[in-house]
């Protein structure tokens, strides 16, 4: 290293452990410096220092660098490099042309190869860096700037830059030296993944991003502050603070809030005792807004057990207490409000006493499906066996019940259709049914009777009485239906007979009635004016008479003109009398035509028919279609188109006029007639009745007059 300093930038540290070496080359002046040979590594690599400032590495044997090699080492560093150290060089002895050096000499370049040189009082010093030796210290500097000086005693020293350690900081002596002091101490300290340990306990580590806080097992780890201070765990991010053992608290010490207020919980407390803090102090349990303070589990206690919570139950779970399973009282239950249950099943006493005027049966929430009512059990029955009776209303049918011998107990419902259930007798006053149902079956209305109904005083009905079976006297012949002052208005019978003294009156299917031995008479004198008048009257409908009607007065019909003797289907067989009177004129008879015609039509004899429409002075003209016959002749005739046929008197006819009266008439032809008083044999239908100067019309003339 001629006319170059010897730069030591990070530190070294010679001597230590045993067996360490450096060697030069006299020729070169080259320094291999190699560690001890151990166990596992035999043949540690040697650091080579040329004298033209260069670094490289070399082989050993056994810890010794061979001086052929070290000659030979090739650089692979530049001038102003130096010797940079990661860790601690420690050696024994450091050979330099075969001489360990005397006490207070050091290696130094002298040109030719490094020698041992004498320490003075004088800086060595070459160029801008130097290392400067004094009789009570050793400078290290840089372009005349010092960096660091230490006391050869006491190795302290003050360093003007950053102290990069590529090895430990380790003490000389073990809890003898402190990083930093009292009144000089370090800013701030950065360590990365690792741990910090206190008296050799691991006490922070950092583990995969968690800070552990630690101490030694079974030994206590304390966080203190004095005066005022507070000791704050403060998750300023979305973490919290979990504590993963059990929490103790110091003997008279709280949990208390910054503001005074209650401490929030967000899950289950699990204790196995609350008690009051302070002494003759309730102890308090709140629910906060409308929630409530819900107990899962029996309550056992020997004092009293006080709400002040006003709040009123509705159903089973509101109200100041709230108890899902079952309540055991020993002593009274005094309640000064309304007591709802869902069910009463049972009453450990002889009796049970209601002072209150009205019970309720609740029967919520609607719609509901169970029955309501009281029920009990008793030993009896056909069988002698275990049973139950009650008076309840069935959810099904809304009927009240009052029944004994169902075996099963009922729960929401009782077993109505048990085989052996049996409906009660009830005795009472007088039973008064408010409702007002009408009866139309013996399954309806306001009171109905599966069975007899035995009555044995009067009984009045203010509406119709309706029996499906007989009515019946209890003696023969003794009890009346009515009185001679209270009368039945009306008797209607069906399908029935009355027997009167041994006259029996009976209804046929038909309608009517039928006499089965002896007249009927109608003592009543009365003269029958009208259909409503005369000793007997049928108001409605008709009289059948199988025999004949014999009359000392007239048939008269209710009406002129408007009452039939027989009808189009049934005809009288002959008719006996002096004389007969008509309202109508002519004498007509019933013909087979060859299409409909009007009333007043001429027709003739021809067509596909009988007859057929007029041909113009045709001599084979038949007559006038009538408009109303007087007497009709040929009535039985049928077929599609049947005409009668004016033969003689006066009939409406289709004209073409002019016609005076008295002209004779003869066929024009297309259903009319006309004038020709110079007709011919055949062709006269009859005479006018009436003149007509008109060019069509309707007239009355006679038939068969010529």
């Amino acid at each position: 290293m001629a006319n170059a300093n010897f730069i030591v930038q990070n530190g070294i540290s010679l001597g230590g452990t045993s067996g360490a070496t450096i060697t030069a080359d006299p020729t070169t002046g080259a320094v291999a410096i190699a560690p001890a040979a151990t166990a596992s590594n035999p043949n540690p690599t040697a650091t080579v220092f040329t004298t033209s400032g260069t670094v490289t590495t070399v082989a050993t044997s056994g810890g010794v660098a061979n001086v052929a090699n070290i000659a030979t080492a090739s650089n692979t560093a530049t001038v102003g490099t130096g010797l940079t150290t990661f860790g601690n060089v420690t050696m024994a002895n450091i050979f330099v042309n075969g001489s360990v050096g005397t006490s207070g000499q050091f290696l130094s370049a002298n040109g030719s190869g490094l020698a041992w040189q004498t320490v003075s009082t004088s800086s060595i010093s070459n160029g801008t860096s130097n290392v400067t030796v004094n009789s009570g210290s050793i400078g290290f500097g840089v372009s005349g700037a010092n960096v660091a000086m230490f006391t050869p005693s006491t190795l302290s020293g003050t360093y003007g830059g950053n102290l990069v350690m590529n090895g430990s900081i380790i003490p000389s002596a073990n809890v003898t030296y402190a990083l930093g002091s009292s009144t000089r101490m370090w800013k701030d300290i950065y360590v990365g993944p690792g741990t910090l340990y206190v008296n050799g306990k691991p006490v922070i580590s950092d583990n995969s991003g968690t800070i552990t806080f630690s101490t030694d097992s079974n030994q206590n780890l304390s966080i203190q502050t004095a005066g005022t201070g507070d000791i704050q765990i403060n998750p300023t991010g979305t973490g919290a603070i979990a504590l993963q053992g059990p929490i103790k608290v110091t003997a008279g010490k709280n949990f208390t809030s910054s503001d005074g207020n209650a401490i929030g919980f967000s899950n289950q407390i699990a204790v196995d005792s609350i008690t009051s803090k302070s002494s003759n102090t309730n102890l308090t349990l709140t629910a906060a807004g409308t929630g409530i303070i819900q107990v899962n589990d029996s309550i056992t206690g020997g004092g009293t057990v006080t709400f002040s919570d006003s709040t009123a139950s509705t159903t089973t779970t509101t109200g100041a207490v709230v108890v899902a399973g079952g309540v055991g009282v020993g002593g009274d239950l005094r309640v000064s409000g309304n007591v709802y249950t869902y069910g009463l099943l049972a009453v450990q006493s002889s009796q049970l006493s209601v002072t209150a005027p009205l019970v309720y049966l609740a029967a919520t929430p609607y719609p509901y499906s169970y029955d309501i009512g009281m029920y009990s059990h008793f030993t009896g029955g056909v069988a002698n066996s275990y049973q139950h009776t009650g008076f309840v209303r069935s959810q099904a049918n809304g009927y009240w019940g009052l029944f004994s011998n169902v075996a099963s107990e009922p729960t929401t419902t009782v077993n109505w259709s048990e085989s052996q259930l049996m409906w009660d007798t009830a005795k009472m006053g007088a039973l008064v049914l408010a409702n007002t149902t009408a009866a139309t079956s013996t399954t309806t209305g306001a009171l109905q009777v599966a069975g007899g109904a035995g009555i044995a005083g009067q009984l009045y009905v203010g509406a119709n009485v309706t029996v499906t079976g007989a009515i019946l006297p209890s003696a023969n012949v003794t009890y009346n239906l009515g009185s001679p002052t209270a009368r039945w208005k009306d008797l209607y019978l069906s399908g029935s007979t009355i027997d009167l003294g041994g006259t029996t009156m009976s209804a046929p299917a038909g309608g009517g009635f039928s006499v089965s031995t002896g007249p009927i008479y109608a003592n009543a004198s009365t003269a029958s004016t009208s259909v409503t008048t005369g000793a007997l009257v049928v108001p409605n409908g008709g009289a059948g008479i199988s025999g004949n009607i014999v009359t000392s007065g007239w048939i008269i019909p209710t009406g002129n003109t408007t009452q039939n003797l027989g009808t189009t289907s049934n005809w009288w067989g002959t008719l006996y009398g002096v004389s007969t009177q008509a309202r109508y004129a002519d004498l007509a008879e019933n013909y087979q035509a060859d299409r409909a015609y009007a009333p007043g039509t001429v027709l003739m004899f021809g067509g596909d028919q009988e007859v057929t429409v007029a041909d113009a002075d045709t001599t084979r003209v038949a007559g006038v279609v009538s408009t109303n016959p007087a007497h009709l002749m040929n009535g039985g005739l049928a077929g599609v188109n049947v005409v009668p046929l004016a033969l003689q008197g006066r009939v409406p006819c289709n004209v073409i006029g002019p016609i005076t009266k008295g002209d004779l008439i003869v066929s024009a032809g297309h259903g009319y007639a006309k004038t020709n008083n110079a007709a011919g044999v055949g062709q006269v239908i009859g005479k006018a009745l009436v003149n007509f100067s008109g060019a069509k019309g309707q007239i009355e003339i006679v038939v068969g007059r010529v």
